[in-house]
C-alpha cells in the first residue's frame, strides 16, 4: 500500500508522491526514522511532525520531531 509522509506543523509540506510499505505498522517506523533525521536539521522542531497518510487519505499516525537531537554548526546553536 502507498503511504504518504508530511511535514506539518500548523502549515503542511506535503509528500507529493508517497512510498509503498507493506503495512501500517511498516510506514510508521520509516514515519519514525524520518522524524529522527529531520531532527537534527537546524529547524524549529518544537512543532514539526511527521504525519503518515494511506492511499485512501486516511491518517494513520504521526512522529514529533525531537529538538534535543538538533545540530550545531560552527559553535552557533541551532534555531529552535
Amino acid at each position: 500500500m502507498k503511504y504518504f509522509f508530511h511535514l506539518e506543523d500548523g502549515a503542511c509540506i506535503r509528500d507529493p508522491k508517497g512510498d509503498e510499505f507493506p503495512d501500517d505498522a511498516a510506514a510508521m517506523h520509516e514515519a519514525a526514522k524520518v522524524a529522527q533525521d529531520l531532527s537534527t536539521l537546524k529547524v524549529h522542531a518544537f512543532e514539526w511532525r511527521v504525519v503518515v497518510k494511506n492511499a485512501d487519505g486516511l491518517r494513520i499516525g504521526s512522529v514529533a520531531l525531537n529538538p534535543a537531537l538538533a545540530t550545531y554548526n560552527q559553535g552557533v546553536p541551532a534555531v529552535h
